[in-house]
């Protein structure tokens, strides 16, 4: 064999043992699926209830603080669209008690992306992303915010999860941070949430809402 055979031969010897040893990527997945029933991707209406009051930082030492909310919708299994048709939010005290969220339908998805635990990581099992979020904050005056809404997602399992006497998959809206968008000056610039967690359920079909779901799917 010529040299010039021989080092073509070896070229492709160590062309086929890379690509032999390489293995594609996989992309994420996401999956809703139903907590108690592991094997049964679920697809539905959802309702989230605040189970951790949310706390809004105004800057300066203010906050406004909210008791009761609950959000309606519905999700696809593989997470997208999931849409907010419908909410409320009251128990609000602070110096804009009059809290109302604004422009609904919402629509937006959730995602699977598992992160580490602290203090590397929020150590959630995903996100679930609202683009278009708004409400307003009135007393004498009236203040609107908006911002695409990141809330980590946590498993009923998760031991990291927001609420632990709470068993339900938790929505966290901790440092979630909408910005003004009308109002004036004379409202903050950004109000920060401190705290605030929602539990989501699914629907079993009769109009309550009492499904344990959970945010799997799998990572790359």
């Amino acid at each position: 064999m010529s040299r010039i055979g021989r080092i073509a031969a070896v070229f492709g010897a160590v062309v086929l043992s890379l690509t032999g040893t390489v293995t594609p990527a996989h992309a994420a997945t996401t999956e809703i699926r139903e907590a108690d029933a592991p094997g049964s991707l679920y697809s539905g209406p959802i309702q989230a209830t605040l189970i951790k009051p949310l706390k809004f930082h105004m800057g300066n030492g203010v906050y406004i603080t909210c008791t009761t909310s609950s959000l309606y919708g519905t999700i696809e299994s593989d997470g997208s669209p999931l849409t907010i048709t419908s909410g409320m939010i009251g128990g609000c005290t602070g110096a804009l008690p009059a809290v109302a969220f604004q422009d609904l339908p919402w629509i937006g998805y959730a995602t699977y992306s598992p992160t580490p635990p602290p203090p590397d990581g929020s150590g959630r099992d995903g996100v679930f992303r609202i683009p278009g979020f708004k409400m307003t904050m009135s007393s004498i005056l009236t203040c609107t915010y908006g911002a695409t809404l990141n809330a980590n997602g946590f498993n009923g399992a998760n031991p990291d999860r927001p609420v632990l006497s709470n068993s339900e998959l938790q929505l966290d809206f901790t440092g979630f941070s909408p910005i003004r968008q009308s109002g004036g000056l004379s409202c903050p610039g950004t109000c920060t949430a401190a705290q605030g967690t929602y539990q989501l359920m699914g629907s079993n079909g009769s109009g309550s809402y009492n499904k344990s779901l959970s945010l799997t799917g799998t990572w790359p």
